[in-house]
């Protein structure tokens, strides 16, 4: 083919390559390019997202009880003079709780004593006629020497034996007398230990008290624990916990440890489904204690992507915070995960669409 044929040729194919290349060049997709959604300049706030667990926080209501408490019983029958000690008062070991009288009255000593006078007269009487009767053998004329002293040691005798039952006579009249007087004493029943007065049974003065019959509770002091159903598993025996007790505008934190729980209960506790806390601090009343919670801070996830929610933006169904790139502000959108935190300081998990070390915009 001669030259001139093929030129035409050659100009049509290159004419034809540049439009095939320049058609290709528009449909080829765009390459990611940073979107600037505000003010470079601009003075933002900034996040720069580090790693971070996410814990959960588990709370458990909580009422007090005591695991040692004792009763307060009479063990004779008495009569209540008057309580010492009331509900919810600390008592000291040894310390009086309640003052009781037994049903006797002053009558029963001077019958004892008027009893005891009588038997001392009713002796010297008899004491006298033995003396006498020995007095009489020994004028007697009428008897050999040797009959003589065989009676005179048989009165001599007798006087002696007179004399043994009259000691035991005033003896025992005189402790009749003694244990009369001991009966009229007032009786006091006293704190065992250190302790918080639980119940206290509803006598007044004057009523009569059966043996037997419990007159008040006593809850050891450093006894006291916090018992709550948890329901849960996140409570673990041995675990320490936060306490929060008082009214929503008093609200006050202790520390604790979980001392039982339905897995392992220590010996003096019954098998429940139950949570029982010892406070590190004993001294807090058991009253205070009555609307008392429990917080656990327990791991979740380790090395969690989280931004605040004030920080995320809604559009079109999706989701996007704006990042800091330099003098660049761009919008990346995210894949959010689980919220966490407290009211106002909510903050998202981001599961995809950043990475750590970049600046979230907070404003």
């Amino acid at each position: 083919m001669s030259a001139k044929r093929l030129l035409p040729l050659i100009i049509c194919a290159a004419l034809f390559l540049q439009g095939c290349g320049a058609a290709q060049t528009s449909e080829s997709p765009n390459l990611y390019v940073p979107e600037e959604t505000g003010d470079a300049g601009a003075n933002y706030r900034t996040l720069v997202l580090e790693p971070e667990d996410i814990y959960k926080d588990s709370t458990l209501s909580l009422s007090p009880v005591y695991d040692v408490t004792m009763e307060i019983a009479a063990d004779e029958p008495l009569i209540l003079a008057e309580y010492l000690v009331g509900r919810n008062d600390r008592v000291t070991a040894g310390e009086p709780l309640v003052r009781l009288t037994r049903d006797v009255s002053q009558a029963d000593v001077l019958q004892a004593e008027l009893a005891l006078q009588r038997a001392e007269k009713q002796q010297a009487r008899q004491m006298q006629q033995l003396e006498d009767a020995l007095e009489g053998t020994r004028r007697r004329t009428d008897l050999s020497e040797a009959a003589r002293t065989a009676q005179e040691a048989l009165d001599q005798l007798a006087i002696e034996e007179q004399q043994l039952l009259d000691q035991r006579e005033s003896e025992a009249l005189t402790q009749a007398i003694a244990d009369a007087e001991v009966l009229m004493e007032d009786v006091y029943y006293y704190a065992p230990f250190d302790g918080i007065v639980g119940s206290v049974a509803n006598f007044g003065p004057g009523e009569k008290i059966n043996a037997g019959t419990v007159m008040m509770t006593l809850n050891k002091a450093d006894s006291l624990l916090l018992v709550g159903n948890s329901g849960t598993d996140f409570f673990q025996y041995g675990m320490e916990v936060t306490v929060e007790y008082g009214g929503a505008k008093s609200k006050t934190s202790t520390s604790g440890r979980v001392v039982a729980t339905d897995r392992v209960l220590s010996e003096y506790l019954p098998h429940s489904e139950n949570i029982y806390i010892r406070l590190e601090d004993s001294s807090i009343p058991a009253e205070k204690l009555d609307r008392a919670s429990a917080t656990v801070h327990t791991l979740q996830l380790k090395d969690q992507m989280l931004v605040p929610r004030s920080a995320v933006k809604a559009e079109n169904g999706a989701y996007y915070v704006s990042i800091l790139e330099g003098d660049t502000v761009q919008k990346r959108y995210i894949l959010p995960g689980v919220t966490v935190g407290n009211v106002g300081e909510y903050r998202i998990q981001v599961l995809s669409g950043l990475s750590f070390g970049q600046q979230v915009i907070l404003d």
